[in-house]
């Protein structure tokens, strides 16, 4: 199920259902943003082997990033159940009632009242894994066309965000062209005075910029990469507002900045 879509959303919901002569299954998927890949898996009759079955299928599925939570629901038909008894939990009982003076063979509504004592489980519960995989495979499908709807919005605004960065840095280097043939950052001769220098916080930003451009081209999850460029370009932004002694290019860099920020919201989604 992996995905071409340039960008994957972490937010989505997917549900299957199965009726066969062996069980009814119903299993919802939720995603939403993480750092990573985090699965849990819940239902109420919910078997071991079960669990195992559903983690690997989330795995194969092509998810890479977010918190995926699936919810199982399981009604079996026409199995065999095994009775199992807590025969050690039995015996500790009967000495424990009998030093109180309560002994006697316990009632069987007595005995199913005990946590622990008696359980019941499927003979042969692999017999249900493969209603179990279609049941999945149809709410996995579901998350992910969900996850890459997402993506296309999600898509389309920070390529409108990002062109907005583009346009604002080619009027702060077009200003600082100006302030250089103004000899803007030559020191004065007079007084010995030398404003501080931008143009490696330029040259950077331009870097961090084409950085940015060409990670949105790749496939596969790339999420935490443009968040770690956006930080990076913010910080240029930063430092130059904190260097420069022009209004419009402190203008320029403070508009980029709450360009950046909006572009941060968005890519901390993004598988």
């Amino acid at each position: 199920m992996g995905s071409k879509a340039v960008f994957v959303g972490m937010t989505g919901y997917g549900v299957g259902e199965v009726e066969s002569p062996r069980a009814s299954i119903r299993i919802e998927v939720r995603s939403w943003n993480s750092k990573g890949l985090d699965i849990s898996v819940r239902g109420g009759f919910l078997l071991p082997e079960w669990e195992a079955v559903v983690r690997e299928e989330v795995h194969r599925s092509g998810v890479q990033r977010g918190n995926i939570r699936v919810d199982v629901f399981v009604r079996p038909r026409q199995v065999d159940y095994a009775v199992i008894i807590n025969y050690g939990l039995w015996r500790s009982l009967q000495r424990e009632l009998t030093k109180i003076g309560v002994g006697g063979t316990l009632s069987v509504a007595d005995a199913m009242a005990v946590p622990g004592l008696i359980s019941t489980s499927l003979k042969n519960p692999s017999q249900i894994v493969p209603d179990l995989k279609r049941a999945l495979q149809k709410a996995l499908r579901g998350l992910h066309v969900f996850r890459h709807k997402e993506g296309i919005r999600m898509e389309k605004v920070v390529r409108r965000l990002i062109s907005k960065v583009e346009v604002l840095f080619s009027r702060i280097a077009r200003r600082i062209s100006a302030l250089d043939k103004q000899g803007f950052f030559l020191q004065d001769q007079e007084s010995g005075y030398k404003r501080k220098d931008v143009h490696e916080e330029l040259k950077r930003l331009k870097m961090n910029i084409d950085m940015f451009l060409i990670e949105m081209k790749k496939t596969g999850a790339k999420g935490k990469r443009l968040d770690f460029i956006s930080q990076e370009i913010m910080r240029e932004a930063n430092t130059m507002l904190a260097k420069i002694a022009d209004a419009r290019v402190a203008k320029y860099a403070l508009e980029l900045r709450m360009v950046v920020d909006r572009i941060r919201e968005v890519v901390q989604n993004v598988e």
